[in-house]
């Protein structure tokens, strides 16, 4: 499925205005110095409203008039703040006749899922090894939708898993453009390249089902980009995607509907800096393993949620050194896995 000529022509046109704003970032940054501004907070305060009007009312599918409408939008919103920023001013009229002459080449969303993929799948193969279930075919599609996100329908019996990206014209913000790339890392670590999941039985697109695909992988996966994103060669911009990243992340968790992923992110990074000492390759090795064992592994009727349950059992009682005596006693995963559940 893909977006009506409209809805394409709005998603285009934002991706190019975002992508300009990373490329320019510097002199807004200049300009906004005085603030103690950063670039996300700028795209927060003035241009991700823009936008997100820009969503609403958009009525154009020719992309250069769209374009005008957007960026006269983006301009009135710094023209707006009070007191006012003359810098500032200055650097989005710049920005402007920039990004307007920019040649609009529309985002092709395999670039950033090929980054999501590949980076789940050498975290898997480093810590568990190849495998068909690394190799799995999957179809992207691009929906229409009133909230923003990515989910997928895994097929883990050789049939093509389906992963969508749901784009909700009046709500997709500066930072979501960043953190594409952890959006679909996130699908593929924890539901695309993982072993048979008990949601998966179901048959329904993985948004927030369990505390430890969609709480537990969530952290690893954010202990993992947030690495990756720090090394410079990686996709440049480092500070501005790792705030755009830990901005999605706080906003997330405090959601109402939420509550398992909080749960399963909260425990997971307890036992990672509490229970394993930060050590993050211990973390990540059992992280791993776990999600390559199936729900019903050992015998267990969900193995992933029962897990996740003992560890807030030892939690809750701050048992940081018991938990800390029972992995040391149970040098394999079935071994810690039997003791504990």
């Amino acid at each position: 499925m893909s977006l009506d000529p409209l809805r394409q022509t709005t998603f285009d046109v934002l991706c190019h205005c975002f992508d300009g704003l990373l490329a320019y970032c510097e002199p807004f940054e200049q300009a906004i110095s005085t603030q103690s501004w950063s670039l996300v907070q700028l795209a927060q305060e003035c241009f991700d409203p823009a936008a997100n009007k820009f969503g609403r009312t958009s009525k154009s599918t020719d992309p250069i008039e769209a374009l005008t409408d957007l960026l006269d939008l983006m301009t009135n919103a710094v023209e707006g703040q009070r007191p006012k920023n003359r810098e500032l001013v200055a650097a989005c009229d710049t920005y402007y006749k920039t990004v307007i002459e920019l040649l609009l080449v529309p985002l092709d969303l395999s670039g950033p899922q090929s980054v999501g993929e590949e980076l789940s799948r050498a975290f898997y193969t480093r810590l568990g090894g190849p495998g068909d279930h690394l190799q799995r075919p999957v179809h992207l599609e691009v929906e229409l939708d009133h909230q923003l996100g990515v989910c997928c329908l895994p097929e883990k019996q050789g049939k093509v898993s389906s992963l969508t990206f749901l784009f909700a014209p009046a709500a997709f913000c500066f930072s979501d453009f960043l953190n594409l790339p952890f959006y679909f890392l996130h699908e593929y670590l924890s539901h695309l390249h993982t072993a048979p999941m008990y949601a998966d039985q179901f048959r329904k697109p993985h948004v927030f089902q369990g505390s430890f695909e969609d709480g537990w992988l969530i952290y690893t996966a954010f202990d993992l980009y947030w690495e990756r994103l720090n090394e410079p060669t990686f996709l440049g911009h480092e500070a501005v995607r790792s705030e755009a990243l830990d901005h999605y992340i706080t906003v997330t968790k405090q959601e109402p509907d939420n509550h398992l992923m909080e749960k399963g992110y909260d425990l997971a990074k307890w036992f990672h800096m509490q229970v394993l000492d930060r050590d993050p390759e211990a973390f990540r090795y059992l992280s791993a393993q776990l999600a390559l064992r199936p729900f019903d592994h050992l015998g267990a009727a969900d193995l992933h949620t029962e897990f996740v349950r003992e560890i807030a059992r030892y939690r809750r009682r701050d048992d940081v050194v018991g938990l800390q005596q029972l992995v040391q006693a149970n040098p394999t995963i079935d071994e810690l896995l039997v003791s504990l559940i």
